[in-house]
């Protein structure tokens, strides 16, 4: 299948867990506007895991009726990674989330993860906001310092340069 745009083009970073040692209490992502008028059609959420130790491992989308993290509930979760030494070292957990899979009233989303127990390795999160026609124009980036470079409308302000080549 040939694309006529860059992937920069049509995705945005929307949604970051920042690389951190995740201990047993939840860390959430930015909150994800999905809603029908402004929000993102799909959004990809990705999670990274470095060198961790022997501890399960939760990853989840929770969806929120407000974006303010008001009325939250559980969404879609990857089964939970057992404890292990090795076998959960530099893996990847993957959630595809679609508009139309949000319960009745709700219109944000954000990532959760959690731990048993602190880990000695970083995990990081990121969610890609992505729509079948052009990113929303309402959709800009908020907070932190203006980016540079070539940045695709909607991106987060944490996003420092996107470089098309």
């Amino acid at each position: 299948m040939a694309f006529n745009c860059k992937a920069c083009e049509f995705a945005a970073l929307v949604g970051t867990i920042d690389p951190a040692v995740i201990v047993d209490t939840p860390v959430f992502s930015d909150e994800i506007d999905m809603s029908p008028t402004v929000g993102w059609d799909e959004v990809l959420c990705v999670l990274a895991i470095g060198n961790v130790n022997a501890k399960t491992i939760d990853f989840a989308v929770w969806e929120d009726d407000d974006g303010a993290a008001g009325n939250t509930q559980a969404l879609l979760a990857c089964t939970q990674l057992a404890a292990s030494a090795g076998d959960n070292d530099n893996m990847q957990l993957i959630i595809n989330v679609r508009r139309n899979q949000l319960s009745a009233g709700f219109t944000h989303i954000r990532m959760r993860v959690v731990s048993e127990a602190a880990q000695d390795g970083p995990l990081g999160a990121v969610a890609f906001g992505m729509n079948s026609g052009p990113i929303p124009a309402q959709i800009t980036c908020t907070g932190g310092a203006a980016p540079t470079g070539e940045m695709p409308t909607g991106s987060l302000a944490s996003v420092g340069e996107v470089k098309k080549a």
